[in-house]
């Protein structure tokens, strides 16, 4: 591809926005809802660590804890909906995994093994599941 071509390809990066210290402290702004009390706030989360050291099973019991309303190490959860994309594994794994942390079987709680890509189709993905099911109050995607 030539220079002209290549550079009416390329986007310009975004212009930053900001505010000043005045302006921040003088704004108001909505307090923080948490989804595991004091532990987990709405929005974007990230759980990060070597490989085999548990995250599986413990957002496991995150999805479990928050579809079911009940604490996740001793903290309160907001019940609600939860949609679990476990995108390593199969439907055979997570079934051994959650009966072997539980014998409830919420039916707010689902189950996905394979979907889109972030820079693909994921969004729109999520967004129809979110049109179907409103009440979803936690999205993992296990592995991102």
């Amino acid at each position: 591809m030539d220079k002209e071509k290549e550079s009416t390809h390329e986007k310009k990066p975004a212009e930053l926005t900001t505010i000043d210290a005045e302006e921040l402290m003088a704004s108001p702004f909505p307090t923080r809802r948490f989804l595991v009390d004091g532990l987990i706030s709405t929005g974007l989360t990230l759980l990060c660590g070597r490989a085999k050291t548990g995250k599986s099973w413990l957002v496991m019991r995150l999805c479990l804890c928050v579809a079911q309303g009940l604490p996740f190490l001793g903290h309160k959860c907001e019940k609600g909906d939860v949609l679990y994309l476990a995108l390593e594994d199969q439907y055979a794994r997570l079934k051994e995994r959650m009966g072997r942390l539980t014998d409830a079987c919420p039916l707010n709680l689902r189950f996905g093994v394979d979907a889109g890509t972030l820079g693909n189709s994921l969004a729109g993905q999520l967004s129809t599941y979110l049109s179907r099911y409103p009440e979803t109050r936690l999205i993992v995607i296990d592995t991102l």
